[in-house]
């Protein structure tokens, strides 16, 4: 596995819960084929940006970028899941137990003023953020809403 090294502005895992504007379509849905992500290519090692994790990473895979960010999923070794949004300047990523991460619980929101004006959809608004919701059933999902952390 790759050593992970901890990401600065991991957000909370126990932080209050993300709301999706009801009505309104998700930005993306990512279709993970498999909990490896078989149907993308393996990264070059060294390659594989430090994720908010003191644990050894036994897997991780690039899904594409979205909205300025490179969006990542990885699992460790105690079973951990992790979800990564690695851009220029900043990183944001959360790891949670298998335990959460089965009942829905792996988010990662970027409020609008993270984002440039070209890395904004067209439908967000100043008091919203974007979610990127990794889901059990594999998969990923991004959305506008409102963080009531923010």
């Amino acid at each position: 596995g790759v050593t992970a090294s901890r990401v600065a502005n991991a957000p909370d895992a126990s932080a209050p819960s993300f709301t999706a504007d009801p009505g309104m379509a998700p930005l993306a849905v990512i279709q993970i084929d498999s909990p490896l992500g078989h149907s993308y290519d393996h990264p070059a090692p060294g390659t594989v940006p430090p994720f908010p994790t003191d644990s050894t990473l036994t897997w991780a895979q690039p899904l594409g970028s979205y909205f300025g960010s490179s969006v990542w999923i990885a699992r460790t070794e105690d079973g951990s899941s992790c979800l990564l949004l690695a851009a220029d300047a900043k990183s944001y990523g959360q790891c949670v137990p298998a335990d959460l991460f089965a009942r829905g619980s792996l988010r990662v929101t970027v409020a609008y003023s993270q984002l440039t004006a070209d890395e904004r959809p067209p439908a967000l608004h100043p008091d919203q953020s974007i979610a990127y919701q990794w889901q059990p059933n594999e998969d990923l999902t991004i959305v506008i809403g409102r963080d009531a952390s923010r």
